[in-house]
């Protein structure tokens, strides 16, 4: 992916879709769907498709009334992708919306891609800094003379 075919957002606040810009709450609520969802979708193809269904829902449609039923999206099954993605859907706002950067490619005529990048923590920051001041005072630290007897 990549090249001329796409082009890379590093946030995905103010990319154009067909039917308008991303938006922080948009933003939001897909850190919120990623952070509940990202454990199970992986290895499981209904979680999977739930959380693609979610994704759509949250992106084209408005922010507030998220529903699978109406709207710019709508989806009528299969019922067990439906029923997760409405769950998870409904519980937004009691899900955390720290924890990822949302990033986008797009194309114009061609699916678009949104990119979730965990943000390292500021102690992740202090233990590199530490690490590399260690191994900056290790190089330049003075040998010690060997002794002989």
């Amino acid at each position: 992916m990549g090249g001329n075919d796409y082009t890379f957002h590093p946030s995905a606040v103010g990319v154009v879709t067909n039917i308008g810009t991303i938006t922080q709450t948009t933003v939001n609520n897909l850190n919120r769907l990623y952070n509940e969802a990202h454990g199970s979708i992986v290895n499981d193809a209904i979680d999977s498709a739930a959380f693609q269904v979610a994704v759509w829902e949250i992106v084209y449609d408005t922010p507030v009334g998220l529903s699978l039923t109406d709207g710019n999206f709508f989806s009528t099954g299969p019922s067990a992708v439906t029923s997760i993605a409405t769950g998870w859907l409904n519980n937004l706002s009691n899900y955390s919306a720290d924890g990822y950067t949302v990033s986008a490619w797009t194309s114009p005529g061609q699916q678009d891609v949104i990119l979730f990048t965990a943000v390292p923590e500021p102690a992740t920051y202090s233990l590199v800094l530490l690490a590399l001041g260690l191994i900056g005072i290790q190089a330049h630290a003075p040998r010690k003379l060997r002794r002989t007897k």
